[in-house]
């Protein structure tokens, strides 16, 4: 299989659980974009923060999605170094 890295699940604090409901229900009815900052553990994702991101989508934003690449490279660069990463 390779490089290909599975995960078996993804936990969330409630706090990011709602951050995300929170975006996805403003952003409705076009898809929203975000970030999820965490660490994995065999197998889990472990996420702790997310960073809401613009829907920079060529296409239909209803139907399609990119995540802002600005916001992309501004969260890398803060997270250079620390403990969490992008998962």
């Amino acid at each position: 299989m390779g490089d290909v890295d599975y995960i078996d699940s993804i936990e969330a604090t409630v706090g990011c659980h709602l951050s995300m409901i929170g975006h996805a229900r403003a952003e409705y009815p076009c898809e929203c974009c975000g970030i999820l900052i965490g660490r994995r553990n065999e197998g889990r994702v472990l996420v702790d923060r997310v960073v809401a991101a613009d829907n920079i989508t060529v296409g239909d934003p209803v139907t399609s999605y990119q995540v802002d690449w600005k916001t992309l490279f501004s969260t890398r660069r803060e997270l250079r170094g620390g403990a969490g990463s992008i998962v």
